[in-house]
């Protein structure tokens, strides 16, 4: 049995079903709001957080203070700024995966070779980059407190 990775007909063959919110839908949407509370879907990134135990961890780092910057080029300058470095696998924090995450054999959403569209800095299809905003209905599972839990990184699947 072979998998197939399959995606739709459209103008933009690299969003997949994202083709079918259209401004209509967008409309329908926005008319179902009745109470206009936001969900936060964000993470703050910080030591410590949960990752999936095959990626590695989140890493962050003060690469220049304020004072070395103002010193940078020689002499005293009035302007400093700190820069920082950080490092983390994909699967850090919360986050959308692309139509160019999984693949089937040797290929990706909408049937692209992997190889041919894969090069050392990402892919030249599919890419998280290519999404539109989005604007539609969903549905929020908090499984977290239909759960119970309050510390995913002590958590249990």
């Amino acid at each position: 049995m072979s998998a197939r990775i399959s995606g739709v007909s459209s103008a933009d063959p690299d969003i997949g079903a994202l083709n079918n919110i259209d401004p209509e839908k967008i409309v329908q949407a926005a008319h179902l709001v009745k109470k206009g509370k936001v969900y936060r879907l964000g993470h703050i990134l910080e030591y410590g957080m949960p990752y999936p135990p095959f990626h590695s961890p989140f890493l962050y780092s003060t690469f220049r203070r304020h004072a070395e910057a103002r010193r940078l080029f020689g002499q005293e300058t009035n302007c400093g700024a700190m820069n920082v470095r950080v490092e983390m696998c994909d699967h850090t924090g919360t986050h959308m995966d692309a139509l160019n995450h999984i693949s089937a054999g040797d290929k990706v959403y909408n049937g692209y070779d992997a190889e041919e569209i894969t090069g050392t800095f990402g892919t030249s299809r599919l890419g998280v980059e290519t999404t539109p905003g989005i604007v539609t209905r969903g549905v929020l599972l908090d499984v977290a407190s239909f759960r119970r839990v309050r510390d995913w990184s002590t958590a249990k699947s």
